[in-house]
């Protein structure tokens, strides 16, 4: 997970960026996907240009949905994405943890697609993840030995 910090204003975006000490990611923190599709989710290389794309992206709208919050993360050279997102399962009363090695741009159509590449885990409500439980994660999306424990450690 990269460093990042919260902005509401392009001010902090700025702000943000120049703690960060290199090119960012600006992303709309809207309750909906495809933001970066949708003019969410853009590239800064200095603190200027944090807090230009902070100004064009906040206030508008992605997709009915106004964007008042914006995180600044470091940029990083990702090698392979994937992703992780916890849901709230409201008619089996607990949290699913869900994962896919496929990464997480059009992940809906991942999980409608190719439902296999999706891993869903459930959740018992008020309790933590635990150690074993993230480790099996990690292993089930292709980690193996160490590599499992050091991204789920104890």
């Amino acid at each position: 997970m990269p460093q990042g910090y919260l902005a509401s204003t392009p001010q902090e975006a700025k702000v943000g960026a120049q703690k960060l000490a290199s090119p960012v990611v600006v992303k709309a923190q809207v309750l909906v996907a495809g933001r970066g599709k949708a003019g969410g989710i853009r590239f800064a290389d200095t603190p200027d240009d944090a807090e230009k794309v902070a100004f064009a992206i906040l206030g508008s709208k992605i997709k009915g949905e106004r964007v008042t919050k914006l995180l600044i993360e470091k940029k990083l050279n990702i090698a392979h994405e994937m992703y992780v997102g916890l849901v709230v399962d409201r008619p089996a009363k607990c949290y699913t943890l869900l994962a896919s090695q496929a990464g997480g741009v059009d992940i809906e159509d991942v999980a409608q697609k190719t439902p296999e590449k999706m891993i869903r885990r459930s959740l018992e409500p008020g309790r933590a993840l635990e150690g074993f439980q993230a480790r099996e994660l990690a292993q089930s999306l292709g980690y193996k030995g160490n590599q499992s424990w050091n991204l789920a450690p104890s």
